[in-house]
């Protein structure tokens, strides 16, 4: 259903508004899409680091010089 224009206003100066909502729009599903993918990997990374076993540390007791 088309809606018609007030008596001021021109059908391209209603739509002039809806390309810059869209793109806030876009803008904000982006930033939201970019914060969660960042979380998820510092997230994905901290559990992984935990569940690293360090080796243990053998010391050198084999001089190169000998």
């Amino acid at each position: 259903m088309a809606t018609q224009p007030t008596p001021g206003q021109s059908p391209s100066r209603q739509r002039s508004w809806r390309l810059p909502i869209a793109m806030a729009v876009l803008v904000v599903l982006l930033v939201a899409y970019i914060a969660g993918v960042a979380w998820f990997s510092s997230r994905l990374g901290d559990d992984i680091q935990a569940g690293m076993q360090q080796s243990p540390v053998v010391e050198d007791v084999h001089h190169r010089a000998d």
